[in-house]
C-alpha cells in the first residue's frame, strides 16, 4: 500500500505478486495487484486480475470498482460505468464507486447524472475524501464551486489523510479558487500540492542527459546513430512539446478528420527505445543494425494498428517524444512531427498548476520547471538542425487567434484533404483523460492566453530562471 501510494507500482507488483501467491483467492490482494498492473500500464494483466478478484468475491465492491478504473483508462467508458454501478448496487455509499460514475459523467460531459448522484452523496458523506474529490471534480459544471471548495478544505488539511488524495485534493482546490478569481489563495493551495509531490528534480543532472542525447548521433551504440528503417509508413503521427501547451487540443482537431485517428498519450516508443538501448549494447551474435530498425518501425506501428485498422494517420501525443526525435527519425522516416508551442511562462505556470501522475518531478518547483523548458527548447532547436523527419510548429496563440487558418495547416502538413469537421473538434463526442479533459469539449478559447499574469507577483524565480530568449 505504501509503495502504491508513493509512486513505485513495480515495488508494489514484486511483493503483491509474492502475496498472491501464497493467497491466491484473497479478493483484496488481487485488487491492490490489479492496481498495481493498472498503474504500470498493463491493461490486459490487470483486467484479468481484476476479474479473479471478482470471481474471488463477488460481492466486493472494491473488485468491481478496480475493474472500473480500468476499463475507465482503457477508454471503454460504458464497461467502466457498469463495473461502478455493479459496486453501487452492492454498497451505494461506495466513496471509490461514486468517485468511479463522476468521473465517467465528467468524461462524457453528462452533467445531470453526476449532479443526481453526487448532491445526495456529498451530503451524507461531506469529508470523505475520494465523495469530495468527486464532487469537487464536477462542480464548475453543475455550478457549486463555493461548496465544492468548503467540502475540499474540510480535509486537505488533515495529514490523516493519504498523501495521495491530499495532493490531487489540493490541485483541484487550486483550480476551483482561480475560477473564482481567487488568485493568492489558488497560489497557496497549489504549492501546497507540490509539497506532497514524490520525488526531486536535479537540473545540472537533466542538463547533462540533454547534452547526452544531442550528442547521441556520433555514439554508435545509440538508438539516434542507427541506419535509418526502410519501412517508410505514413501512418504515425507524433505530437510532442511541453505538456500543457495544447498537444490534446491538437490531437483532438486531427483525430474530427475521417481518416486520423487519436491514440492518447502511449509509452511504446519509451519502450522500443529501452530495447534497441539493450539490444546494441549486447555483444553476443550481432544482427545487422537496419534489423533492427525495422524490426522497431513494425513494432510502433503494429501498436497504432491496435489503435485503428484503417485510419491514414495515428496520433501518439505524448509530449515527452520531444526527447528521442533521434530516434524516431531513424526509425519512423515516413511519420510526421506536429511541436505544440505556447508561452513559456503559461506552459510552465499550467505545469506547476498540474497533478500529473508519474514522474515529472520538474512540475514541482516553479523554477524547476522554467529551467526544464529551458532544456526542452534546446533540445528541439538541436533537432530541428539534426533530423530529417519533417517538423510542423503550432503555436497555441496562433491557434486560438486564427484558428481556421493554423487548423488548415496542420492538415495540410499530414498529407489530408480538408475536413470541414476538423472546425468543430468540441462536437466530437471523444474522451481524453488527460489534465486537459475539461477543456477540448469547448471551442477554442483564448482565457489561457496570458493567463501567468494573474499570478506574477509569485512568478519571479520561475521568469528569472528563462533563458532570455
Amino acid at each position: 500500500m505504501r509503495l502504491l501510494q508513493t509512486g513505485d507500482p513495480g515495488g508494489a507488483s514484486t511483493i503483491l505478486d509474492a502475496l498472491v501467491a501464497q493467497h491466491p483467492r484473497n479478493a483484496r490482494l488481487l485488487v491492490l495487484l490489479a492496481k498495481s498492473q493498472l498503474l504500470l500500464v498493463q491493461i490486459d494483466s490487470a483486467v484479468a486480475i481484476a476479474q479473479r478478484a471478482i470471481k474471488a468475491d463477488p460481492k466486493l465492491p472494491d473488485a468491481h470498482c478496480q475493474l472500473g478504473d480500468i476499463e475507465r483508462k482503457a477508454q471503454r467508458l460504458d464497461a467502466a460505468n457498469e463495473a461502478y454501478h455493479v459496486a453501487l448496487a452492492l454498497d451505494p455509499d461506495s466513496p471509490w464507486a461514486l468517485k468511479g460514475v463522476a468521473e465517467v459523467c465528467f468524461l462524457t460531459s453528462n452533467t445531470e447524472e453526476a449532479e443526481r448522484i453526487l448532491i445526495p452523496a456529498i451530503e451524507r458523506q461531506p469529508a470523505n475524501p475520494m465523495v469530495s474529490l468527486a464532487f469537487a471534480r464536477v462542480c464548475k459544471k453543475i455550478q457549486r464551486v463555493e461548496q465544492g471548495i468548503g467540502s475540499l478544505n474540510r480535509w486537505v488539511g488533515n495529514d490523516s489523510v493519504d498523501q495521495a488524495s491530499r495532493r490531487e485534493g489540493l490541485f483541484l482546490l487550486g483550480a476551483l479558487l482561480d475560477s473564482m478569481k481567487q488568485y493568492d489563495d489558488a497560489w497557496n493551495a497549489y504549492q501546497r500540492g507540490n509539497a506532497l509531490r514524490i520525488g526531486s528534480f536535479d537540473p545540472a543532472r537533466h542538463a547533462k542527459a540533454i547534452e547526452s542525447r544531442i550528442n547521441a548521433v556520433n555514439n554508435p551504440l545509440s538508438p539516434d546513430a542507427l541506419p535509418r528503417s526502410t519501412v517508410e509508413s505514413s501512418l504515425p503521427v507524433l505530437i510532442v512539446g511541453m505538456p500543457r501547451s495544447g498537444t490534446s487540443l491538437v490531437e483532438q482537431i486531427i483525430d474530427t478528420h475521417p481518416d486520423a485517428h487519436g491514440s492518447g498519450e502511449l509509452t511504446d516508443l519509451a519502450r522500443i527505445e529501452g530495447d534497441l538501448n539493450a539490444e546494441l549494447q549486447a555483444t553476443l551474435n550481432p544482427r545487422p543494425l537496419v534489423e533492427l530498425s525495422n524490426e522497431a518501425a513494425d513494432t510502433y506501428i503494429g501498436v497504432l494498428r491496435t489503435h485503428s485498422a484503417d485510419a491514414d494517420r495515428v496520433t501518439d501525443k505524448n509530449p515527452f517524444n520531444f526527447e528521442r526525435l533521434g530516434m524516431i527519425d531513424r526509425v519512423l522516416p515516413g511519420a510526421k512531427i506536429i511541436h505544440c508551442m505556447r508561452n513559456p511562462i503559461d506552459t510552465c505556470l499550467s505545469c506547476y498548476f498540474s497533478s500529473f501522475p508519474g514522474e515529472t518531478t520538474f512540475t514541482n518547483d516553479p523554477e524547476h520547471t522554467a529551467l526544464y523548458f529551458n532544456q526542452y527548447r534546446r533540445l528541439m532547436e538541436h533537432w530541428k538542425q539534426a533530423v530529417a523527419v519533417p517538423i510542423l510548429d503550432v503555436s497555441y496563440e496562433s491557434m486560438t487567434s486564427e484558428p481556421e487558418k493554423q487548423i488548415r495547416a496542420m492538415i495540410g502538413f499530414l498529407g489530408l484533404p480538408w475536413d470541414d469537421a476538423c472546425l468543430k473538434h468540441h462536437e466530437s463526442g471523444r474522451v481524453t483523460h488527460t489534465s486537459s479533459a475539461g477543456q477540448v469539449d469547448k471551442p477554442i478559447y483564448r482565457s489561457s492566453v496570458e493567463r501567468w499574469r494573474n499570478y506574477e507577483k509569485h512568478l519571479g524565480p520561475m521568469i528569472a530562471a528563462l533563458d532570455d530568449a
